[in-house]
C-alpha cells in the first residue's frame, strides 16, 4: 500500500516540477502544450536561457524564451513506467507500477483554467498475496505562463 501511495505522490511532483516550468507557446504552427493521444500524452516545452544573461526572458524585448527542445510525457505501458522522453528516448522516470496516465488543459475541457493542466493517474502493485492494490490520483498543476 505504501509503495503505491509513493510511487504516486513522488511521480506528481516530480511532474509538478517540469510543468510550472512549461507554458502556453507557438513555434512553426504548433502551440505547447499538446494533448496527444486521447489524453495519455503530453507533449511541452520549457524555459531555458537561450542569450546566456541569466533569466529565461530576452532582456532587450522581454520575451519568454524557450528551449528548442520537445519533450512529452507519457507511460510505457509494457513497463509500467511514466516518463519524460525527448523523442524516444527516456530523459527523466518519474514513477513506476503505473497502470494508466491522462491530461487534460482547457483545450480539452473548457472548465479548466488557462494556465491548468489536469492530471490524472493510476498506480497499481501486488502485496504479498498477489492481490492488487491500486490507487487513482488527480491534480490539477499551474504553469508558468
Amino acid at each position: 500500500d505504501y509503495t503505491v501511495q509513493a510511487e504516486s505522490n513522488q511521480a506528481l511532483l516530480r511532474l509538478a516540477e517540469i510543468l510550472r516550468k512549461s507554458g502556453w507557446m507557438t513555434d512553426g504552427g504548433v502551440t505547447y502544450p499538446r494533448v496527444l493521444s486521447g489524453g495519455s500524452e503530453l507533449e511541452l516545452r520549457v524555459l531555458q536561457d537561450q542569450d546566456m544573461n541569466g533569466y529565461a526572458f530576452d532582456a532587450a524585448t522581454g520575451l519568454l524564451e524557450w528551449s528548442p527542445r520537445v519533450f512529452s510525457v507519457s507511460l510505457d505501458s509494457s513497463t509500467g513506467v511514466l516518463g519524460i522522453y525527448e523523442g524516444a528516448n527516456l530523459v527523466w522516470t518519474l514513477g513506476r507500477f503505473f497502470k494508466s496516465f491522462n491530461v487534460a488543459t482547457y483545450k480539452e475541457d473548457n472548465s479548466l483554467h488557462l494556465k491548468e493542466i489536469r492530471v490524472t493517474m493510476t498506480t497499481e502493485k501486488a502485496d504479498r498475496k498477489g492481490n492488487p492494490i491500486t490507487l487513482t490520483s488527480s491534480s490539477s498543476i499551474h504553469m508558468r505562463n
